[in-house]
């Protein structure tokens, strides 16, 4: 068998397992709009400062953060920087990737089944230039806030799924698929 028609197969079986993936979720995701600068979000009785900002590089690949906090109702209490569960270990912030082309990488923050979740959206299976300039397939990967606001507050790693179509922007998979799913 060659080796893109195992691929072809492995893609396939991917894509299935997606579907399946998300189609137990009973709620469309409901985006939250962040403005630049300082956002509160409500989860329950929990309030979260996410902070958007954007890093310039200097050249064409300037990108966005996305940073959030637990705000104690207490001022004399600790605030907690959400950080987020990766299997290679925990980062501080979300980030979108820019290229002078396309959107490699796009962030959304969503409210979801009652729970407040951040989707990464990246394209897969391009090395640059190509990842910049083509269409590609993308990966959503969810996070779920674990609703600790004094040990161990996290965005930790749910789930994944790829797009059954191809884009040449991240954003415009999370639109047009995990958005409307």
């Amino acid at each position: 068998m060659s080796a893109k028609i195992r691929s072809g197969r492995v893609l396939l079986v991917a894509l299935l397992i997606s579907r399946i993936a998300f189609a137990g979720d009973t709620t469309l995701p409901t985006r939250l709009t962040l403005s630049n600068g300082s956002n509160e979000v409500r989860v329950h009785d929990i309030k979260i400062l996410v902070i958007k900002a954007l890093v310039s590089t200097g050249n064409a690949h300037s990108f966005e953060t996305y940073t959030s906090f637990t705000v104690p109702s207490d001022p004399h209490e600790d605030w907690q920087q959400i950080l987020v569960d990766n299997p290679d270990g925990d980062a501080e912030s979300f980030r979108s990737i820019e290229s002078a082309d396309s959107n490699v990488q796009s962030v959304a923050m969503v409210r979801e089944n009652d729970t407040l979740s951040v989707v990464q959206a990246r394209k897969i299976g391009l090395k640059p230039p190509d990842l910049y300039l083509k269409n590609a397939r993308v990966t959503f990967t969810v996070y779920r806030f674990n609703g600790d606001t004094r040990d161990y507050p996290r965005f930790v790693r749910e789930r994944t799924g790829i797009s059954a179509e191809t884009y040449l922007n991240a954003s415009d998979a999370l639109d047009k698929e995990f958005l409307r799913r």
